[in-house]
């Protein structure tokens, strides 16, 4: 029986995919703003809580009160094989 409906090719399609991506890194951004003066950071991080600890010790390098700083997180995902080999559909 096959897997949801598809054929055995599909089927290879999905799983090639899969595989592909048990490979993958993950890199995250945190852009910090400071809404009073307008200085933005940019910072890298492994993990989730990396960028917890990140955004509970920023200080804003012009002492303003952190009530005013703005956190945006941006995750990217980064595959060890750029080009994922598919089969070709004819």
């Amino acid at each position: 029986m096959s897997f949801m409906g598809r054929n055995k090719r599909q089927e290879f399609v999905v799983w090639r995919c899969a595989t592909s991506y048990s490979n993958a890194q993950t890199m995250l951004t945190l852009i910090i703003t400071c809404e009073a003066c307008g200085q933005v950071d940019r910072y890298q991080a492994e993990d989730e809580t990396e960028m917890t600890e990140l955004v509970q010790a920023y200080r804003c390098p012009n002492h303003c009160d952190k009530k005013y700083c703005s956190y945006i997180s941006v995750g990217q995902i980064l595959l060890s094989n750029q080009r994922p080999i598919l089969p070709r559909v004819a």
